[in-house]
């Protein structure tokens, strides 16, 4: 909505609510914020991706150091065993598939910023 709408839209509420009998302050704001568009969707929805990388990357900090605990604490198994192995197979594929997660990062920042772009264009 550009500015001479919102000045027009503004000038037919304020023309409408000063003719009123009475009751002219009833529900002032829900109109407002209908009329000129003034509801805070698109900042919430910024909002949620914003926090929501900062939680994705909390966990990801915080889950590497209890992955490296959880290895360091293991005991190791004896070469001989058939279990060596899969021990060190069960380790590569958790820490190649916890790198994977950190895209995960990039996927949410950018939907954020398309997201914004997207809002600043309309």
């Amino acid at each position: 909505m550009s500015l001479r709408e919102k000045a027009s839209a503004a000038y037919g509420i304020i023309n409408r609510r000063a003719h009123m009998d009475e009751g002219r302050f009833e529900g002032l704001r829900d109109e407002v914020a209908y009329t000129l568009g003034l509801d805070n969707s698109g900042e919430m929805a910024i909002t949620v991706m914003v926090t929501s990388f900062i939680a994705i990357a909390i966990i990801i900090a915080i889950g590497v150091v209890i992955l490296s605990s959880v290895q360091t604490a293991m005991p190791a198994v004896n070469e001989s065993s058939p279990y060596y192995a899969l021990q060190g197979t069960i380790e590569a594929s958790t820490v190649s598939g916890y790198g994977l997660v950190a895209i995960v990062l990039v996927i949410v920042a950018a939907a954020a910023i398309m997201y914004a772009v997207r809002s600043i264009i309309q």
